[in-house]
């Protein structure tokens, strides 16, 4: 809604009186077969030969100057009152210890959220560890993206972060909580995208529910090693 209010009345036009308006979204049935992609494929008029590139325009300069430090972006496990999936969210505080670590080896850290009270708001107590903090949507679309862009690597939930580092080519690291029915890696990922930068910190008994209010099992004991693995692999430098 913040990017939406930052653009100008005259990008938008009402759709001619003859035009097929198409439902976008996925549920759960959909999602036990295939992925989000496919799912939201599906939904569109395609030739047999239709093919699909995951990637973005030009997003410009990015916003932040690290002094030659490498950048680590830091979205951290937020809940939402339009869609307060809580099964979903890992535990804030996994996420705070990689943020932690990166400090630790001289990465510029930076926590973007766009928190604002009775709307969005932490799902733990406090930001985790970092240099900057940019929690009040300050930066627009494309900002946001040229800084995932640029981001030596991008650390969070599962949400947006993760399709924004596909399209970009940017290393991620998604620490899991559960709700995995529809948030697996399996099912946010297509086997066509070239995401073999992207890695993720797994329960030991990942929940596969559906239920965005179930109280899943969300415990890592091994996440540590999960991580530095992870990132000695994908990040240069990382020791």
């Amino acid at each position: 809604m913040r990017n939406l209010a930052r653009t100008q009345d005259v990008h938008w036009q009402m759709p001619p009186g003859h035009a097929r308006i198409i439902p976008m979204g996925y549920g759960p049935i959909e999602l036990e077969t295939q992925t989000v992609a496919l799912a939201l494929e599906r939904k569109l008029p395609r030739g047999k030969r239709q093919t699909y590139v995951w990637d973005l325009p030009d997003m410009g300069p990015c916003p932040f100057d690290t002094g030659g430090a490498p950048l680590a972006i830091i979205r951290p496990a937020t809940r939402r009152i339009e869609w307060d999936n809580e099964a979903r969210n890992p535990v804030p505080e996994y996420i705070d210890q990689i943020a932690g670590d990166l400090k630790d080896q001289g990465f510029a850290v930076v926590v973007i959220a766009d928190l604002k009270y009775g709307q969005e708001w932490l799902a733990g107590n406090d930001l985790p560890p970092h240099n900057m903090a940019i929690t009040r949507g300050e930066l627009n679309i494309r900002q946001l993206m040229a800084a995932v862009r640029d981001a030596a690597v991008v650390v969070g939930p599962v949400g947006w972060i993760v399709p924004a580092c596909i399209a970009l080519k940017t290393p991620a690291f998604i620490v899991l909580g559960g709700n995995g029915g529809m948030n697996a890696p399996e099912i946010i990922i297509d086997p066509r995208m070239d995401a073999g930068h992207i890695g993720f910190a797994i329960p030991e008994r990942f929940c596969r529910c559906m239920d965005m209010r179930h109280a899943c099992t969300k415990t890592i004991p091994d996440l540590a090693k999960q991580w530095q693995s992870w990132a000695r692999c994908c990040l240069p430098g990382f020791h």
